[in-house]
């Protein structure tokens, strides 16, 4: 009985010491992100103002440069951001903006987003517009990141030329794979 009760205390003491090392390391991480934006924030800043700058004309290299570092300077604030929401979900301190939501616009805007860099390594997405969809109760930001990730994540992973992603919404079936010219579609629910 003794041991039980030593083993019970051993092992509560032990939770609460790691529910304590978590909420340090949420703290860190939220106090690193807010700290990596602000000089990032001006990064940026200085950069739109270079890109958008009437005098003196710089070459098309720098131009291509300068582009390539504000690209860059962007993804750095979507890493930050995503590191904030995690510290903002790990502390139950998210918040949702709960609205109707256009989800063909949404796509449509993700799609568009994400164009240029899925044709640059050969491969394909298209969305079929045609079918409309009743708008969805939802976040709309937080599922514009969540599709951005899901298709980002497809476009990495997927060799050049090796894949097409297309998706639409067809009676019950939402999304389609193609390789090597077989289309393969999810089970209808």
């Amino acid at each position: 009985m003794r041991k039980s009760c030593v083993a019970k205390r051993s092992i509560g003491e032990e939770n609460r010491r790691v529910q304590e090392i978590n909420q340090l390391k949420s703290e860190f991480v939220s106090l690193v992100s807010h700290e990596l934006r602000t000089p990032l924030t001006a990064i940026s800043g200085y950069l739109d103002l270079l890109l958008e700058a009437p005098a003196p004309p710089s070459t098309a290299k720098q131009q291509e440069l300068l582009g390539i570092v504000s690209r860059n300077a962007e993804r750095l604030v979507k890493l930050i951001d995503d590191l904030l929401d995690l510290s903002r979900i790990e502390s139950g301190k998210i918040e949702l903006s709960i609205t109707a939501v256009d989800i063909v616009a949404v796509i449509t805007e993700v799609v568009s987003l994400l164009q240029p860099q899925i044709e640059a390594k050969g491969q394909e997405l298209s969305f079929d517009r045609t079918h409309s969809l009743p708008a969805v109760a939802g976040d709309a930001e937080r599922i514009r990141q969540i599709l951005i990730n899901l298709l980002s994540n497809a476009h990495k992973y997927t060799a050049a030329g090796g894949t097409n992603l297309a998706h639409g919404a067809r009676r019950g079936w939402m999304g389609a794979h193609r390789r090597a010219g077989q289309w393969y579609r999810p089970v209808a629910r």
